[in-house]
């Protein structure tokens, strides 16, 4: 019976790991069977205990302080229930047993053969909207990843998970192949410019330490730092451009022909810093930004001379989120609040180090990586892929419960 329910469990698992990738509503789904047969059949034996797993957990403390502050109450509750897998599952995943987690190549299978369904599906679906309307457009951006009810960036964060699990081995050669073309193909279409940058890291990691010979490490050295240096380069032009149509032209950054989501952004976090600065220590409360930013935004606005195509682009732009999930927790809890969101995460973060755990390691820096341009947790689908699959990479071993347990006693007997 326990065997049955362990299986049980882990089957729980792998479809919810398969069908991340797909339609949000199938994430769902999945997320009840696997919650409910969890707590239906919780562990009553001890085992062996990952008590860090528990970090995972710890930032979902910090937004409950920020909730009881508030500006609106109501708001930030229905915010509160949408995150609490948060809390619940790296709970529920502590009390379980060992032998209810998949292992590694049970992962990556589930979730390299779900990525690639749901890019046919995503790719079958734009074709027939092309042949209806005849805009090639329909295969790129929201466009594309709208057929799956996903937002670009983290449609591309799903994409280099499973080009990563690709790399690590565990697959035919032919497959390896011909989805590390289509999986590379997709993320060029999705247009993620965190997604570029992220997926040029990859390929010089790979090179760097799936290559023995000195002269491919420097050759590969010697290019990354080049690219560094020519992107640096760029983004340093842009921002002087940028600064210098401030003084010309009266914040050019949005209202303007050249307002796009880079500008956007820039434009966000030089609205947000000295309001920050208002309330360092505790912020503003739980989902207090868009209606106090934007508030205050149109407050200094009519203190100053703007143009109509400025105050209009400033009411859109000042409704959106702060783009940027580090800026968002400072906004909204402070000082101390980010603390509590910070401090979790740099520890397992040391201890994937530790553990040389790269399994999970690559897909978590990924993940750290593009909260520096979104807010992965305003979203249901970041929510799960922070609250649930990196937890599940996190408990993961490289064999499954059972072989490992024939190795011991083996082990024993000699």
């Amino acid at each position: 019976m326990r065997k049955s329910i362990s299986f049980l469990k882990r089957i729980s698992c792998l479809l919810f790991v398969g069908v991340l990738p797909l339609w949000p509503i199938l994430s769902s789904l999945t997320l009840i069977l696997l919650i409910s047969l969890h707590v239906i059949f919780r562990s009553k034996s001890g085992h062996a205990r990952p008590f860090d797993l528990l970090l995972f957990a710890v930032p979902f403390i910090g937004y409950l302080v920020s909730f009881s502050y508030a500006y609106d109450m109501v708001n930030a509750g229905m915010y509160l229930i949408r995150i609490l897998p948060i809390l619940i599952l790296p709970v529920l995943f502590f009390f379980s047993n060992n032998e209810s987690f998949p292992a590694r190549q049970a992962l990556r299978s589930w979730f390299v053969y779900g990525m690639l369904i749901s890019m046919g599906f995503a790719l079958l679906l734009a074709f027939f909207t092309y042949v209806r309307t005849g805009a090639p457009e329909v295969f790129t951006y929201y466009y594309l990843a709208e057929n799956m009810k996903l937002h670009p960036t983290y449609y591309s964060l799903y994409a280099l998970t499973a080009l990563h699990f690709l790399w690590q081995g565990g697959f035919k050669s032919g497959v390896r192949v011909l989805g590390s073309a289509l999986l590379i193909l997709f993320i060029g279409l999705l247009q993620s410019k965190i997604a570029f940058i992220i997926l040029i890291l990859m390929i010089f990691l790979y090179l760097l330490f799936k290559w023995k010979s000195i002269w491919v490490r420097i050759v590969t050295i010697a290019a990354l730092l080049s690219v560094f240096a020519l992107f640096i380069f760029q983004i340093s032009t842009r921002v002087t451009e940028d600064m210098r149509g401030i003084d010309k032209y009266d914040e050019p950054l949005i209202g303007t022909f050249k307002e796009n989501g880079v500008t956007q952004r820039m434009w966000l976090f030089k609205e947000a810093l000295p309001q920050i600065t208002e309330k360092p220590w505790i912020g503003y409360g739980l989902k207090s930004q868009r209606e106090i930013f934007s508030w205050k935004v149109h407050k200094n606005g009519l203190m100053e001379e703007q143009s109509f195509a400025y105050r209009n682009a400033a009411w859109t732009v000042s409704k959106l989120n702060l783009h940027n999930q580090y800026l968002q927790v400072l906004y909204e809890g402070g000082i101390f609040g980010l603390i509590l969101f910070l401090i979790p995460l740099g520890w397992i973060l040391s201890l994937a180090f530790k553990d040389k755990n790269w399994f999970f390691l690559f897909p978590f820096g990924m993940f750290l990586l593009i909260l520096t341009s979104e807010n992965l947790l305003d979203r249901q689908m970041g929510i799960y892929f922070f609250a649930i699959f990196l937890p599940l990479l996190y408990l993961a071993k490289e064999k499954p419960v059972r072989a490992l347990k024939i190795e011991y006693n083996k082990y024993r007997v000699q």
